[in-house]
This record gives structure tokens, C-alpha cells and sequence, in this order.
């Protein structure tokens, strides 16, 4: 399985970055789900989509099965972990255009080398 990330490329080679909240459909996150099953399972972390281009930054690992969350539920530790210079969820909400009122899928994650 692959993430992107784009806005947080330094974040997540640093190894800093620990969490990303994605807009998926159930079907996704049902395959996400299925995936997390397979604890040593590494999956593959890019700078942006391949179809845009994108080159392959890393590896990780899933260090817990991804959840459904809405934003304005995210505590200052999530905050902290999405590694993105947000340190409220209105700023979180302006980074990423969601809305506090969005149910995202959290995945926590380590990077590996």
C-alpha cells in the first residue's frame, strides 16, 4: 500500500511524522483495514501521487489499526504526531482544508529505514 506525502516529505523522512488523517471512502479504509492485519507489512511512502510524478521517499511500518476520527476530536498529542506545524485545530483545519466536522482515517505509522 502507498501514502503520499507532499505537504510533509521533511516531516516524515525526519521520522518525526507518526500520524496523517486521510478522506476515504469505506472501501479504502476497509482495505487499509485488512492490510494492518500483517503487522511487518512495509508499505511505500512518496512525495507526491505517481501519476503527478512522484518518487518513492521510504518505507513504514503501521504501528496501529487505522480508526475513523473526526477532526475537531484530534488532541494536542495528534497534533504533535502530524508533525505539521499546527499547534491548534484551526490551523490543522487551514493546512489541510478539511473542516473540524470531517471524519477522516487516522494512520499511525514509524518510518523505517
Amino acid at each position: 500500500m502507498i501514502l503520499t506525502f507532499s505537504k510533509t516529505t521533511d516531516a516524515f523522512l525526519s521520522g518525526n511524522k507518526t500520524q496523517t488523517r486521510r478522506v476515504w471512502k469505506d472501501r479504502h479504509f476497509k482495505t487499509w483495514l485488512m492490510q494492518s492485519r500483517n503487522i511487518e507489512k512495509l508499505h511505500d511512502a512518496y512525495d507526491k501521487t505517481q501519476r503527478n510524478g512522484g518518487k518513492k521517499i521510504g518505507k513504514f511500518l503501521l504501528t496501529a489499526r487505522p480508526k475513523k476520527q473526526y477532526i475537531r476530536d484530534m488532541s494536542w498529542s495528534d497534533l504533535e504526531c502530524e508533525c505539521c506545524g499546527c499547534s491548534t485545530i484551526e490551523q490543522y483545519c487551514k493546512f489541510t482544508g478539511y473542516t473540524p466536522d470531517t471524519l477522516v482515517t487516522v494512520i499511525e505509522f514509524e518510518r523505517m529505514e
